[in-house]
């Protein structure tokens, strides 16, 4: 049992953070991440995920492969809509995220660039 904010929360086994990775992906076949979940590369809602010509164009720079990873300290990414950037820490804390499931996030990047963070939270 824990508490963040004011609630508490009960696990049956604490979540465990996703562990260090580093992985080159086309997003042709699924990626499996080292917990063993699996992410596959499908048409997001419009408003939603990685803008498609975005995307393309750091794919194509890329060498036709984005890259999967775990967080690293003073990771900073531009929210859609945003001008500028801003560090995940303070936005995954402004959406009351609790930190045992920042842990367990992964992180997609392309040349350098952080594109998106976890299931489509930036």
């Amino acid at each position: 049992v824990t508490r963040y904010r004011d609630d508490l929360y009960a696990f049956d086994k604490w979540p465990k953070p996703l562990p260090d990775f580093e992985q080159c992906w086309d997003m042709s076949t699924p990626a499996v991440l080292p917990d063993g979940r699996i992410l596959e590369a499908k048409p997001a809602p419009p408003g939603r995920g990685l803008d498609p010509d975005k995307l393309a164009k750091a794919v194509q720079e890329g060498g036709g492969f984005i890259t999967l990873r775990n967080r690293r300290a003073g990771d900073r990414i531009r929210p859609v809509g945003d001008r500028h950037h801003r560090s995940i820490k303070n936005l995954l804390q402004a959406r009351q995220m609790p930190p045992w499931e920042r842990e367990r996030l992964w992180y997609i990047e392309a040349n350098g660039a952080l594109l998106q963070v976890g299931p489509d939270i930036f």
